[in-house]
């Protein structure tokens, strides 16, 4: 069977499996004869905290990370709304902590499924903060099928120094990780970098 008739009733061939990663907030449509998504999230991960006169931002933490697997055969055209979490916003006072990235949610669109919602990482100490401290991982969220992880604090801050350096994201389990935290302020006033963003991935078969 070929042409507009074929594509109509879904027999254009087989399916041939692919990766899709989402870095902006929408609806995802379900593609033509896919039988099965597995769907990882992560959440947006804290900058990094700025340093003061003499003593370096430490890196901001990882946001957490779910993952889910669903049927989806016969399902064409129907969606999954995805929310993307930001990364922290770049600190620039001198000796601040750092900005905490947004959560990234994963839920239904026309098609039902389990929210994932994850949690986003704390922004790095700054300067000015208490030596030996570190900035909060996002905790283990909710709604995976197949996981739920928490994310990494980030560096310690020291007494004097450089600012610490980004924290990379949790691993996923198809060939894309989550972004790094941002990297802290170094010393003599420098500011704290922008934390990853999240993002969603979605491995179709």
């Amino acid at each position: 069977m070929t042409g507009i008739l074929g594509i109509m009733l879904g027999s254009v061939g087989p399916f041939v499996p692919f990766t899709q990663t989402v870095t902006t907030t929408q609806s995802v449509a379900i593609p033509l004869n896919a039988s099965n998504a597995q769907i990882e999230a992560w959440a947006g991960n804290g900058g990094g905290g700025a340093a003061n006169t003499t003593v370096g931002g430490a890196s901001g933490a990882t946001g957490s990370y779910g993952r889910s697997s669903y049927s989806v055969a016969g399902q064409v055209g129907k969606t999954i709304s995805v929310t993307i979490g930001a990364g922290g916003a770049a600190q620039s006072s001198l000796g601040f902590t750092g900005n905490p990235g947004t959560a990234t949610t994963v839920s239904s669109g026309t098609f039902a499924i389990t929210t994932i919602s994850t949690n986003p990482g704390a922004g790095g100490i700054g300067g000015n903060g208490t030596g030996g401290t570190s900035a909060t991982a996002g905790a283990a969220g909710s709604g995976g099928t197949q996981a739920n992880t928490g994310g990494s604090n980030g560096s310690t801050l020291g007494s004097t120094g450089p600012g610490g350096a980004a924290i990379p994201g949790v691993a996923g389990v198809n060939g894309v990780n989550g972004n790094a935290s941002g990297a802290g302020g170094s010393a003599s006033g420098g500011p704290g970098l922008v934390g990853g963003n999240g993002k969603v991935v979605i491995r179709w078969t």
